[in-house]
């Protein structure tokens, strides 16, 4: 009965008819001690179609607290050739300003606000963002673009964040990262009262100068409220000078308060002061959290962080991982003695099986021969606070095979996941008996051989039934229609697979470049026809008109597909498609296109749609978990109570098993399906139903036997019981 009801896109009653610029203008704040949610939750759409012309959208996050709301950047903007001049006139984008202004100047549930260089040269919104109520959070994207492109903005910028009293977050962040920016940063400075109230700074992405590093290690050492740091190559690696501090004296500072921390570097940095910082970091008192993504230094490089689990008494989550670029003649290079490198993960095998704080572990496997895997995994099952271990790049000869072997016998299965494994020739042929290994991807150039093309490795995937995800990349010299029809023929046998990626590495000269535009394409067919996959990438891919009509169809019929990422010629007429059906999809949480086409109209529409989605899973979460138990969160279950994405949610936040998140959501959705149940959760009850006896002796509402009641039941969802709501000025 899902499809038949209207989306709850209001915690209790909306407005018919569409609220006018000026009425949500004069929408005053009601978000409370008393009452989380504030009524400009019920207008959500009519704010975003306003706001469309300057590029933001208001939303909640699963993240935050419920109530919570962000002005976040459009998650097409970098595509959208409006949001180049939105700043310059019109009679939409001022409009959209107006309605900025107030919602950052009245909102105290507005809380986080994103910018970007567009948003920097515009006064009116750095304004409103200054003078903001609420705002407490705010993320910056591409800050290096604005410090290249529009040098008198940086100023701009970090004035801005400087000055704001009560933000307590501050993130610097890319949209792109593969993308490293080379030359550090020439002014890089935060004064003010933001130096004092931050309590989350991420600038990982951020390259500074040494004299910039001396000063933000000048500002954390005078900050007490830091609980969330990450730093990136120049800070983490600063071990300082005669006259400044380094990046460990500021750990040993802080190690009563910081409870996160993440690494994330891309340059060496000597292995005596790596040694120093580890140290440091394993007398960090509330330490919970630690993220390295850095480079291998020294004889022991990252598998030095094992000391941390040996010795931290707080330590609760922990990743060491290498950068995706990083290959395994670069390993070789650092690793010349391979008893040094056994030596290394020796640390490994002598701490893990003896913690009893580590909840979670993922580490980047490469190099770790088939004995060492073997070993590994064995110390994993003498330990019992582990519950999830996620493993990259076992690509050394023997090991996958060795590692599903170890985890099969020790009953590893539930705990274990391998991340995303590379397919080689070397372990093609042993895929089919790794039952472990979920998700694989293949890069077509690797099987260029007589023995072992291409068409092989897709025949051996065919037999994997155990495989959920799939990532290809098909190279010019490896395309042809007969690959593709191969490749469409293992898609549509029966498997398992819930996400596909398919990248066309595609010369224009190829003579598939032209075939593709006037004809079906036989992969985009059988994704199409595949009604259990979760996700779908197709990239470089030129889509007839039948090719849209049969991906809109998919979309249209499917329970399960929440994601789809196409670029290509002719997306834009696929969106065209899509737009007209898509508010009657309860199941799409992104949508990324690569069009260009005048399509403004069709694409809001998806955007508005994709964000009810997500606040639909987000809400729905919290009623499940018992965060919240208000109309609010309790009328979300109904819509997405099947949605792969909720139990997914359910499994991280609860940390159980799938089948045990599926419990949990059964039993959210029988907690409201009782009568009296039903009736207080809509708050027309406080306690039961109970019914005025009427003198014919007529049966009343409360006298419906249980299976009567059910049967109504199916006909009434909680979003259906409308509440009064505060009329708007």
């Amino acid at each position: 009965m899902e499809q038949e009801h209207s989306a709850p896109q209001r915690p209790q009653n909306e407005c018919s008819t569409r609220s006018s610029s000026a009425d949500l203008r004069n929408t005053p704040c009601t978000r409370g001690v008393g009452e989380p949610v504030c009524q400009l939750l019920w207008h959500l759409e009519e704010c975003n179609h306003l706001l469309f012309p300057i590029g933001y959208q208001l939303i909640d996050q699963e993240d935050d607290d419920v109530g919570e709301l962000r002005l976040v950047l459009h998650p097409q903007q970098d595509v959208m050739r409006h949001c180049e001049s939105f700043i310059l006139s019109g009679v939409h984008a001022r409009k959209a300003i107006e309605l900025f202004q107030s919602l950052c100047a009245v909102h105290r549930c507005v809380t986080l606000v994103e910018l970007d260089y567009k948003i920097a040269m515009s006064k009116p919104l750095l304004s409103a963002i200054q003078g903001g109520v609420g705002v407490k959070r705010v993320h910056v994207y591409d800050f290096h673009d604005i410090t290249w492109y529009y040098p008198a903005l940086n100023h701009v910028v970090l004035s801005l964040v400087s000055t704001m009293e009560h933000v307590d977050e501050l993130v610097f962040r890319k949209r792109h990262q593969g993308s490293i920016s080379i030359v550090p940063l020439s002014s890089f400075s935060l004064n003010g009262a933001v130096a004092t109230t931050l309590k989350r700074l991420d600038v990982a992405d951020v390259n500074l100068g040494d004299s910039e590093v001396t000063k933000l290690i000048t500002l954390l050492m005078g900050n007490d409220t830091m609980t969330d740091l990450a730093v990136g190559t120049s800070v983490c690696t600063f071990a300082g000078s005669k006259t400044s501090l380094g990046f460990a004296d500021y750990l040993a500072k802080a190690k009563n308060t910081l409870r996160s921390l993440t690494l994330r570097s891309v340059g060496f940095c000597s292995a005596p002061y790596l040694a120093r910082l580890v140290h440091t970091i394993c007398k960090m008192t509330a330490l919970q959290e630690l993220v390295v993504d850095m480079v291998p230094c020294g004889r022991e490089g990252t598998d030095i962080f094992a000391k941390v689990v040996g010795r931290s008494t707080s330590l609760r989550h922990l990743t060491v991982v290498l950068p995706p670029w990083w290959d395994r003649c670069m390993l070789n290079d650092v690793y010349q003695d391979p008893d040094g490198r056994f030596r290394s993960v020796r640390r490994w095998l002598a701490v893990l099986p003896h913690t009893d704080t580590l909840e979670t572990l993922t580490l980047d496997m490469m190099g770790f021969l088939q004995d060492e895997c073997r070993m590994l995994f064995l110390a994993l099952s003498e330990n019992s606070s582990i519950w999830k271990v996620t493993v990259h790049r076992l690509l050394e000869w023997g090991s996958i095979e060795c590692a599903c072997r170890v985890i099969r016998a020790c009953d590893l299965a539930e705990r274990v996941v391998i991340s995303n494994h590379n397919v080689s020739p070397n372990s093609l042929s042993k895929l089919p008996t790794c039952p472990e290994v979920k998700a694989v991807t293949v890069y077509s150039h690797w099987f260029q051989t007589t023995l072992c093309d291409i068409r092989v490795a897709i025949g051996t995937l065919a037999t994997c039934g155990h495989l959920r995800s799939l990532q290809m990349h098909l190279f010019d010299d490896a395309l042809s229609n007969y690959v593709l029809t191969t490749l469409a023929s293992c898609l549509v046998a029966p498997n398992r697979l819930s996400d596909v990626e398919v990248n066309l590495h595609i010369r224009l000269y190829n003579p598939l470049h032209g075939l593709q535009c006037a004809r079906e394409c036989p992969l985009i067919r059988a994704v199409s026809c595949n009604p259990n996959l979760n996700r779908i990438t197709l990239r470089q891919f030129q889509l007839s008109e039948v090719d849209c009509q049969l991906l809109t169809d998919a979309l249209r019929r499917s329970t399960n597909l929440h994601g789809l990422v196409l670029s290509g010629d002719n997306s834009g007429r696929f969106l065209q498609l899509l737009a007209p059906m898509a508010l009657k999809n309860y199941t799409l949480l992104y949508v990324s296109l690569s069009t260009t086409d005048d399509s403004d109209d069709e694409m809001k529409i998806l955007v508005e749609v994709t964000r009810r989605n997500r606040s639909l899973i987000s809400r729905a979460a919290r009623f499940v978990l018992g965060e919240n138990r208000s109309p609010y969160c309790a009328a979300a279950i109904e819509f997405v109570s099947r949605h792969p994405r909720l139990v997914q949610v359910v499994m991280h936040k609860a940390a159980v098993g799938e089948e045990r998140a599926r419990k949990m959501i059964q039993r959210a959705l029988e907690s409201i399906s009782s009568m009296d149940s039903f009736m207080m959760v809509v708050r027309v009850v406080k306690d039961h139903v109970e019914c005025v006896r009427q003198p014919d002796g007529s049966t009343q509402l409360d006298q419906l036997n249980y299976d009567c009641w059910l049967h109504v039941r199916q006909y009434l969802k909680v979003a259906d019981v409308l509440h009064d709501c505060e009329p708007v000025p």
